[in-house]
Formats: structure tokens, sequence, C-alpha cells
């Protein structure tokens, strides 16, 4: 009864590892050795989880043993079925360092994922935010390009020392489209407050650019300003993210 209850403990150990046949222990012993070859934690990884592998077939190789002399060589039998427990055992805990390592390597993969995604949308925030002025030289007729650069503090007409330097370098763009061209200022709102408000600001902020453009030598006949508040909206205003969206200055080349 005794070797019966030793049997189903060493079976359940064996349970959670990998089951190989034995004629393949040197086969996995071969792998292991080319393992030892690998670099890094990950080359770590994989010679914890083929030596779990090896340990496993190890010990199934001695409980095969142990059955072939079950009732027979009782001596025998009793040192397979030991070999099988430490076999296991130490299986185990090759799979319990495999997955420690494993789970290491995830979070080390992820952190590097995050860090890589969170640069990628940071270089595409920034060609955003510059797409407006480096393509007003050669965009076409009827383009209508969002200046993202163009920002006002809540209520106000008045450009921050941002805005003026974003300005600043659309100028010689505008200024390459050739003396005849012309340009509209186009202010745009969300349809937070009464419409007559939102028009008149965003009149009065088309009319900030406009007079800033000009006093950078953009030809005061060729620039025009129109504020069409809430008219036009880009988005939804039902949102906090569309509403940000639809406060904005474009500048329509015509």
């Amino acid at each position: 009864m005794k070797k019966i209850t030793t049997l189903i403990g060493v079976s359940a150990i064996l349970g959670g590892c990998a089951s190989i046949a034995p004629t393949d222990v040197s086969q996995v012993e071969n792998d292991i050795n080319l393992a030892q070859g690998g670099t890094g934690t990950f080359g770590e990884y994989v010679l914890h989880a083929q030596k779990a592998d090896c340990d496993a077939a190890s010990a199934q190789q001695h409980l095969d043993i142990a059955k072939r002399y079950d009732g027979q060589l009782l001596g025998s039998s009793a040192s397979h079925l030991a070999e099988a427990q430490v076999a296991a055992q130490s299986a185990l805990g090759h799979r319990r360092e495999a997955d420690a390592v494993l789970a290491g390597l995830q979070n080390s993969w992820d952190n590097k994922l995050a860090a890589l995604e969170a640069r990628v949308a940071a270089n595409e925030g920034m060609l955003n935010r510059h797409h407006d002025k480096m393509t007003i030289s050669n965009a076409p007729t009827g383009t209508a390009i969002r200046m993202d650069g163009v920002q006002f503090a809540f209520n106000s007409n008045s450009l921050t020392s941002e805005s003026e330097a974003y300005l600043d370098g659309a100028v010689p763009e505008i200024l390459e489209r050739g003396p005849n061209a012309k340009l509209e200022v186009a202010g745009h709102s969300d349809n937070t407050g009464s419409r007559e408000y939102n028009i008149s600001l965003s009149q009065q902020r088309a009319d900030a650019v406009r007079d800033y453009l000009v006093s950078r030598g953009v030809s005061a006949e060729n620039i025009s300003a129109t504020g069409y508040g809430p008219d036009s909206p880009v988005a939804d205003n039902s949102t906090k993210e569309g509403r940000a969206l639809n406060r904005r200055v474009e500048l329509v080349l015509n």
C-alpha cells in the first residue's frame, strides 16, 4: 500500500512537468548543452526550461523502471522510486526558475515596449504639430491647414509667446508661396456659450493671427481673417476631446 501511495505522489509531481519519453533524455541533454551557449536572460530561461524537461524525463524513466520491478525486486523498485522523486523535485525547481526568468523577461519587454510606444507617440505628436507650417509652401490651393501651434488663454485673443514663435516659423513658408498668394486666417470655436459670443471671439483671434503675420512681412492685401465660431466643427462637441479639436485656427490657402 505504501508503494502505491509513493507512486501516486511522484505521478502528481510529474503532472506539473513536461513529459518526455525516456529515449529522449540524451537529446534533451544535448539541447541543454546548446542552450549553454545562449546569451542574456533568454538563454537562462531556455536553460532552466530544458533542465526541467530533462529532469522530468529522468523521473519518468525511473518510474517506468520501478514499475517493471514492482513485486519482483522491492529494493530496486524503492531505489528507482526515490530517484524519480528527486528528479521530479528538481524538474519542478527548474520549472519555477524558468517561470521566474520568463516573468522578468516579460516585464522587461513590456517596459521597453511601453517606452517605445511613448517615443513613437511623442514623435508623431511633434510631426503633427509641425506638419502645418512644413506644408504651407507647397500645399495645393484650397487647403485648410490646422495651426495647432497657435494657442490662446481662456476667453482671450492674446497670442502666447509660443504661438508667436510658431507663427515666426510659418512666415517663410507663407512668403515662399509668392507675392500674389491669397490667404485666409479662419478662427473656429466649440459650442460652449452663445453662438454670437463664439463668433466674436473667433473673429478676434483670427484678427490677432492675421495682424501678427502682417507685422512679420506677409502682405496685408493678401491675407484676410474670418471668425466662424461653432459653425464648422470637425469633431463631436459633446466630448472634451471633441471640443478641444473644434477650438482651432486654420490657414486657408486660396
